[in-house]
Formats: structure tokens, C-alpha cells, sequence
């Protein structure tokens, strides 16, 4: 017997458990992780940024054109003077909800055709497959 022999005592992992610690010994993805959390936290965060900072998103001040950073506007100011960290934020949320709209539209077509195509099979599993290798 090798010292690899499972024995009864030894409770079998888990694909979960697997997954968790392959993706936990992979520095570059557990760093890339940690960095996609806090953007999604501080873009979610943009309105009580935006109060804490007693900037309004939308609101123009041309004396403050082109300011540069400050305790104020952390990134500076736009050529109408709209605070830049606020509206990387909002614009941020925007991006953040398009990319889980299309994703969630994409597996939910993706779903639908896999369905079709596996159910019925034959000659609408060849036409779906072709559509699928268009897109």
C-alpha cells in the first residue's frame, strides 16, 4: 500500500472543496478576485461616495473647470466641472449592469437552445448548432 491509500477514516472531499482550494493556491486568481470585488463594492458604493464627498454626480460648476485633484474631487474636476472619481463610479455602474445583462441573456439563449437541440436532436440539433457557430 502506497501513502496515498484512502482509508475509511478519511472522509472523501467534496468537487467544491477541490475547486476552493485549487482556486485558493492560485495566487493570480485569488489577487484578480479580490480586485473585481472591491471594484463591484466601491461601484455599488457610488451614491454613498458621492454624499460622503458632498459632490452631485450630474451637477455642473464651470468656476471648478479643470480643477486638479484635491480632498474635494479626489481625481480633480471635468471640463464642466463635474467630479471625475463620481462619474467613473456611476459610469462604472452602467458597464457593470450591461455585462450581467448581456451575460445572463446569453446563458438564458444558450440554455433554450441546448434544450431544443437536445430533446428534438436530428435536423434542428444541426440547424442550431449552425446557428450557434454564426453568432
Amino acid at each position: 500500500m502506497n501513502a496515498e491509500t484512502v482509508t475509511l477514516d478519511t472522509p472523501p472531499r467534496s468537487l467544491g472543496r477541490v475547486v476552493l482550494g485549487r482556486f485558493l493556491g492560485n495566487s493570480v486568481a485569488l489577487g484578480s478576485a479580490i480586485l473585481l470585488f472591491v471594484l463591484v463594492l466601491l461601484v455599488l458604493s457610488a451614491p454613498l461616495i458621492a454624499s460622503l464627498l458632498g459632490v452631485e454626480p450630474g451637477r455642473v460648476d464651470l468656476f471648478n473647470r479643470l480643477a486638479g485633484p484635491s480632498a474635494a474631487h479626489p481625481l480633480g474636476t471635468d471640463d464642466l466641472g463635474r467630479d471625475l472619481l463620481i462619474r467613473l463610479l456611476e459610469g462604472g455602474r452602467v458597464s457593470l449592469l450591461v455585462g450581467l445583462t448581456a451575460a445572463a441573456a446569453a446563458a438564458t439563449i444558450g440554455t433554450v437552445f441546448g434544450i431544443l437541440a437536445g430533446y428534438y436532436g436530428g435536423r434542428l440539433d444541426g440547424l442550431l448548432m449552425r446557428v450557434t457557430d454564426g453568432v
